[in-house]
């Protein structure tokens, strides 16, 4: 049996549609995880959203915070294992091939993603080559966006010219951008600009 959700996707649904008031978005996220936030950074900024790395910088939409013990974020992503127990207030994406999922009582909807058949959100038909990372976007279950809506199970391609973009880096980031309110079209053919200026 799957993983469930810490909070029913009616219950969360109340409280992350509280997110449209905030402004600012905190996103926990390891400084080594440079892949997910250069795509974030990238794809976002298409759809008129601003990306930061500084608390300070009120005027944008989205803040990528290196987590520190006891931090609390708004979304808090777990691509590798992180050194200590951390805590998200209203999503948790959690890379389930890598690190042990925490069931515990925090307030927040847990979606995990990897390439084992349990994870929230996963991939198949995965092609790689020196010019692009391909694949289908495959969301098992129903999640909620950060707008309070329900995202039900579908699946998507995802294409991302790129330079070295791992495969769970790629779902995590297509992971955030869908419960971000991003198109799934916008997804199907990513440009990264480190690739296009050679």
């Amino acid at each position: 049996m799957g993983l469930k959700l810490h909070k029913s996707v009616q219950t969360i649904a109340i409280t992350v549609n509280k997110m449209e008031c905030m402004g600012l978005i905190t996103i926990g996220i390891s400084e080594s995880d440079d892949q997910i936030k250069r795509l974030a950074n990238h794809c976002f900024s298409q759809q008129g959203l601003k990306c930061g790395t500084s608390l300070r910088q009120t005027e944008k939409d989205f803040i990528f915070c290196p987590p520190k013990k006891n931090g609390s974020y708004d979304i808090l992503i777990e691509n590798s294992a992180p050194a200590y127990r951390l805590r998200a207030d209203y999503i948790h994406l959690v890379n389930s091939d890598d690190v042990v999922p925490s069931l515990s009582s925090e307030q927040s909807v847990l979606i995990t993603y990897g390439l084992n058949s349990l994870a929230t959100v996963t991939a198949s038909s995965i092609a790689e080559d020196d010019a692009q990372l391909r694949f289908q976007f495959c969301l098992q279950r129903n999640i909620v966006s950060l707008k309070g809506r329900k995202i039900e199970c579908q699946e998507f391609p995802v294409a991302i010219y790129h330079a070295a973009i791992d495969i769970h880096s790629a779902i995590a980031f297509a992971t955030l951008a869908l419960i971000s309110s991003i198109p799934a079209v916008k997804l199907s053919q990513i440009i990264l600009p480190a690739y296009a200026q050679k």
